[in-house]
């Protein structure tokens, strides 16, 4: 057995230079049943070179060859081989022939050993990478401190506001405690817009001696004995003047009887809006009542 295969790429073939063949241990290792040895390499299940037809014994022993020599020297073999074969033939022999070599190659490839400049440009990255998440990461806890800090801070003076109203409500006077609560009742008459009479509330208007006859209506203090209205029950509650619930009531329930008794004609607009706005007075001043009822028990 020729160990480097040279008869089977050479014969018959005339070249003015023959390539120089690579010596190599690995020749003795192929044993003399070559056909078998390079079938356990083809039909590894990671190639599928095994999928192609057998191999030709020929062409096993150039494959081995091409194998075992270098990139530049392989050109040559390669090339001798295909002019020693049938020109039709050339490019399919051609891709079986580096088919075999590809699938011989079993030797690891040798692992590139890199510089001491190389590897300690490897391990400033690294460890640059480790500061930054570690920057990241220290950043991201802070971060959330602080979060955790505003809430705290927050609700400590959301409390401290709370109990600043408590305190004041038990120093506050009877009559503002009184205002304070008549307020929500009041807001509600004085924000009441009425549909009859373009969206407005007439009885926020203050009508008197004095410009009765300017607003239109000169006999208005000939019937209207004690004028009342929304913006001076507003002034009376902002300076805490009422003492008891019933005169805040009374106020409100005159602003509505006079508009009643100066509007008479059941279909007046303002006598009807009179009429709405006491439904609303007396389901609020009832709850009102009752809040208070259960206040002093």
């Amino acid at each position: 057995l020729d160990l480097t295969y040279k008869h089977l790429l050479f014969d018959g073939v005339v070249t003015p230079r023959r390539p120089t063949l690579a010596k190599d241990k690995l020749y003795k290792h192929v044993g003399a049943n070559l056909r078998k040895s390079v079938t356990q390499f083809a039909e590894h299940p990671w190639d599928k070179i095994a999928q192609r037809e057998p191999l030709d014994e020929t062409e096993m022993r150039a494959a081995f060859t091409l194998r075992e020599n270098k990139k530049h020297e392989q050109e040559a073999l390669l090339q001798a081989t295909m002019a020693a074969t049938n020109p039709p033939n050339y490019a399919a022999r051609k891709r079986k022939l580096e088919g075999m070599a590809m699938t011989l190659q079993r030797k690891k490839p040798k692992k590139h050993k890199q510089s001491k400049a190389a590897v300690a440009d490897a391990t400033t990255r690294a460890a640059n990478n480790e500061e930054e998440e570690r920057r990241r990461a220290e950043y991201q806890r802070q971060l959330q401190q602080q979060k955790r800090e505003a809430a705290r801070l927050r609700r400590l003076e959301e409390e401290r506001h709370e109990e600043e109203e408590r305190l004041a409500r038990m120093q506050e006077s009877p009559q503002v405690k009184l205002a304070r609560y008549c307020q929500p009742v009041f807001n509600k008459l004085w924000d009441m817009e009425f549909d009859l009479l373009q969206k407005t509330n007439p009885f926020r208007i203050v009508i008197d001696e004095n410009n009765c006859a300017a607003m239109g209506a000169p006999d208005y203090m000939d019937i209207i004995k004690k004028p009342m209205n929304l913006t001076w029950i507003q002034a009376k509650l902002k300076e805490a003047k009422y003492e008891t619930l019933p005169e805040f009531f009374a106020d409100i329930e005159l602003v509505l009887s006079n508009a009643v008794l100066y509007n008479s004609d059941p279909n007046n607009p303002y006598h009807l809006a009179a009429k709405e706005m006491r439904q609303v007075f007396r389901k609020e001043g009832k709850e009102l009542y009752q809040q208070l009822q259960k206040h002093a028990s």
